[in-house]
């Protein structure tokens, strides 16, 4: 197996053949490196129902795509990416946010549109770099106090 020198994205398919599978697997070191390197993951459309617990491996991720699949909750494995900018999980049915999201203190960009949301963890308004947050066509009646103190938001 090669070394992936540069890589900058990495995409998971679903329809990949279970035989294609088998041989992308690799081993730990060629693991390692694809996560450290990878700076942009996507999981969109792949009918996925949970956030994968190892997601938080990839070191050095600036990007996460998970629209359009059947997420539930927004789980605290998720939170653990700190160099996390731009995280997409619309077009989901996330009804629940773990507490934990302060955590991602790089985080520029989060789409929650098209879930069902009814409300947001007490930590939301700790995004200190936050700048755009979308949220439209969920079950929210009211903000929390915390988004207030988001001085970045555009």
């Amino acid at each position: 197996n090669k070394h992936v020198v540069g890589l900058q994205e990495c995409s998971l398919y679903s329809k990949m053949a279970s035989k294609e599978r088998k041989h992308s697997r690799g081993n730990n070191k060629e693991k390692k490196i694809v996560r450290s390197l990878t700076k942009a993951l996507d999981l969109s459309e792949i009918g996925i129902k949970k956030i994968p617990k190892d997601i938080s491996l990839f070191l050095n991720v600036k990007e996460i795509d998970l629209k359009k699949n059947n997420i539930t909750k927004l789980s605290a494995s998720i939170y653990q990416v700190e160099t996390l900018e731009i995280l997409d999980v619309s077009y989901n049915m996330i009804k629940v946010m773990e507490n934990g999201i302060s955590n991602l203190k790089n985080l520029m960009i989060l789409n929650l549109n098209y879930n069902q949301l009814n409300g947001f963890p007490d930590d939301i308004g700790e995004l200190e770099g936050i700048r755009k947050l979308y949220l439209n066509n969920n079950n929210v009646d009211e903000l929390p106090p915390g988004m207030f103190r988001m001085k970045t938001l555009q």
